[in-house]
């Protein structure tokens, strides 16, 4: 039996680097510790963004073979030849990585010669991102059915998916984003998107009168005046504005770029608001699922603003509990405020042209005050 040493080895222990060095990425032929009968097993580790990755290369030598005399064998040029060509694939695979061809976890598993299906693939792909891109996936498998994206199951996610436009635009474009990625990375085909509007929601044609309304004003708690005159407009409209369903099938809104939530033409919404008759509510209050009062809040302010509301008057009417207001007009001028704020509130219900409701929120106040 012979003795020896694979002469480039000793050589090759030493960091193997290409021309060009990107990142500090490096690639080192590293030992096992001995075992008991003498042998060692060599592997090569890549080290990669302050993290490491062993890829192991089933070759199993004696410790006498890795550190004895230096002489020329065919074994050992083998050995070194069939190193050297691991290293070079291995430096692709790094070029790739930081060019962003491939994951880090891509990375690893391409290094350690593993195939993995595509939903292992998508797995391992949202560890590495933030944890709403795995919300928004979970939530597509779970009403789609299946994690391959397409035009179909995006479809079905957009119908099925109970929450806000917002919300469900935001599921959208983080599901194609992840498969836009996967596209690059070569693990999906490329898709023409071909959506449905996010903002058709199931709408219930049953409306809320104002009878109803007087109603429940009638039964509230007299401390619930200040909820203000916003908790009347929620209760009138299901949290929406008179002119909602226009503003949905028509042309007098934009979407928010960043949060797609629908904004209405202030000009529009207020011409039509004040051309309400509030004895043919039905033919004007409708109550859509899914969808906050944001849109009431914002209309209500730019009434506000129009006509000239006192800026901290204003914040305080819809409801904005800030530290300043509280000491400035609680603590302060606590009557004066209340004057102030009650004034505000019918002046904006005036321009909105709803007497009748004031009326009643007039009446809960003054009962409110006989019972003090």
């Amino acid at each position: 039996m012979y003795t020896f040493c694979i002469t480039n080895l000793r050589i090759n222990t030493q960091t193997f680097k290409p021309k060009k060095q990107v990142n500090m990425s490096n690639i080192t032929l590293n030992k096992s510790k001995t075992t008991k009968g003498g042998f060692i097993t060599l592997y090569l580790r890549i080290r990669l963004d302050r993290r490491s990755i062993s890829v192991p290369l089933n070759i199993k030598l004696k410790a006498s073979q890795w550190n004895g005399r230096v002489i020329n064998h065919s074994y050992a040029s083998d050995l070194n030849k069939w190193i050297n060509e691991e290293k070079a694939r291995l430096w692709e695979l790094v070029s790739l990585y930081e060019i962003k061809r491939l994951t880090y976890a891509q990375h690893r598993d391409k290094a350690k010669g593993q195939d993995k299906s595509y939903e292992q693939v998508l797995h391992a792909y949202l560890e590495e991102k933030p944890n709403v891109y795995s919300s928004a996936f979970n939530k597509y498998k779970t009403i789609v059915g299946a994690v391959e994206v397409t035009n179909e199951g995006l479809n079905a996610f957009i119908k099925g998916c109970q929450q806000s436009p917002a919300t469900v635009k935001s599921y959208v474009n983080v599901v194609k984003a992840v498969h836009t990625d996967l596209v690059r990375l070569g693990h999906a085909e490329r898709i023409e998107y071909d959506l449905i509007k996010i903002t058709q929601k199931p709408v219930r044609n049953r409306a809320t009168t104002v009878s109803e309304v007087v109603r429940r004003i009638e039964d509230a708690k007299p401390e619930d005046y200040h909820y203000r005159a916003l908790a009347v407009f929620s209760l009138l409209n299901g949290g929406f504005y008179y002119t909602d369903a226009k503003v949905f099938k028509g042309e007098d809104y934009h979407a928010r770029s960043k949060t797609g939530v629908l904004m209405p033409v202030a000009k529009e919404s207020i011409e039509l608001f004040n051309t309400i008759d509030l004895s043919k509510a039905k033919e004007y209050f409708f109550s859509r699922k899914t969808v906050g009062f944001k849109r009431l809040r914002r209309l209500y302010e730019t009434v506000a603003t129009n006509i000239g509301v006192d800026f901290t008057i204003r914040r305080q009417l819809l409801g904005h509990a800030i530290s300043d207001i509280s000491k400035h007009y609680y603590d302060t001028k606590a009557k004066e405020s209340e004057e102030k704020l009650r004034e505000a509130q019918k002046t904006v219900l005036k321009h909105l042209r709803a007497e009748y409701l004031l009326k009643c929120l007039r009446q809960l106040y003054v009962q409110g005050n006989a019972e003090k």
